[in-house]
């Protein structure tokens, strides 16, 4: 579309516009309706903004696109976590939170490195192509296989329906703990959501004279990282019979990772690395949904975790106030930037894990044990 940071910041937070306020719903929703039906009408809301963004008639309709998707993917990782809390036992609880993420984080992947790999050797319209068809699929899939809980699920009238959902978002909301460690999620993951999800590729492009697929593939590395890391921190996690000690130390580790990512010229092996570790450590990040899931009630376990999964998606605004920072020199509408411009606008990514270490010192510790009966 010829457009500018501004407006690629724009169209990427379109996506955040449906998916973080849906999540003050979604926990509510999946507490007191059928799962199957929900997940299955989830994965074709994806199917139909991926169909609409792909078509590419014009800005308005991918940013339409882009909406739709937001709106179906907000139910995506409460839905997983719901199904554990319903099937598993508690122990397993954070374990799934690393399992999930880490497939998460693949998908990234192969938004990046292995889309634009796909694309150059098979051209646009036939990957694309491939996507929808996966789609499709997995919606068959969700039919078929998704058992919902043997739990009864209350359908109510629409006034008692806003009653319930008032009632359960404030009785999480009210608990000051769910918000420290919301705000300590949402700083971990923030700077992959804005850095790895957006602007990475141009960020190599520009600044270190990548080619497209050498960008995707080193911003693909951050991802990598959260798949080594997220099954790791929960496993250690459950090992220590901690949850604090291993977001401090990640946010500890990720803050440096990515000072030295930006602000010290270094050679492509070692931006690798750096990728690689800013998401390592960032992947502590899922430990905050076991402690959301610890400090509740069990019948709002779900509300919980969507509320934190809320906050933790406020970095997908972010995006537009990268791309405002990126143009603040910006007279002629050029689409590349310099290194400085960059730095002036990812300054943002080691200020994030900054204010989530100050956070981590007013975070109280469960030791990986439910704290209501």
């Amino acid at each position: 579309f010829n457009i500018t940071a501004k407006q690629v910041g724009l169209l990427s937070s379109y996506y955040f516009w449906a998916y973080t306020p849906m999540q003050i719903f979604v926990g509510v929703i999946l507490d007191h309706y059928k799962l199957k039906s929900i997940m299955f009408l989830a994965t074709i809301s994806c199917l139909l903004g991926a169909w609409l963004f792909f078509e590419q008639l014009n800005f308005l309709s991918s940013s339409i696109g882009r909406f739709i998707i937001g709106f179906g993917s907000s139910f995506a990782f409460v839905i997983v976590l719901k199904l554990a809390a319903e099937w598993l036992p508690t122990k397993f609880f954070s374990i799934i939170s690393g399992v999930t993420t880490s497939l998460g984080m693949m998908g990234a992947i192969s938004g990046e490195y292995i889309l634009s790999k796909t694309i150059k050797n098979f051209g646009y319209n036939n990957t694309t192509n491939i996507i929808l068809f996966l789609g499709a699929t997995l919606s068959i899939l969700t039919l078929l296989f998704i058992q919902n809980s043997k739990l009864q699920k209350h359908k109510n009238k629409f006034i008692q329906e806003l009653l319930m959902l008032t009632r359960s978002v404030y009785s999480v909301a009210k608990n000051k703990q769910l918000w420290i460690c919301a705000i300590i999620g949402s700083c971990l993951y923030m700077p992959t959501t804005f850095f790895a999800g957006q602007w990475a590729v141009s960020y190599f492009i520009d600044v270190y004279h990548m080619s497209n697929t050498d960008a995707a593939f080193a911003s693909s590395l951050l991802f990598s990282g959260w798949i080594v890391g997220s099954p790791l921190a929960a496993w250690l996690s459950n090992t220590l019979g901690k949850r604090s000690p291993l977001l401090f130390i990640g946010l500890i580790g990720a803050c440096l990772t990515s000072m030295l990512l930006l602000y010290i010229k270094t050679a492509f092996l070692t931006n690798l690395f750096l990728m690689f570790f800013i998401g390592f450590f960032s992947s502590s990040q899922i430990l905050v949904f076991a402690i959301a899931h610890e400090i509740s009630e069990s019948r709002l376990v779900a509300t919980a975790v969507a509320l934190t999964n809320m906050l933790t998606m406020f970095g997908g605004f972010i995006q537009q106030l990268i791309g405002f920072l990126l143009d603040w020199n910006n007279v002629s509408n050029i689409i590349t930037y310099t290194e400085s411009d960059y730095q002036r606008a990812l300054f943002i990514m080691p200020l994030c894990f900054l204010i989530g270490i100050i956070f981590c010192f007013f975070l109280k510790e469960t030791y990986c044990k439910m704290q209501h009966k």
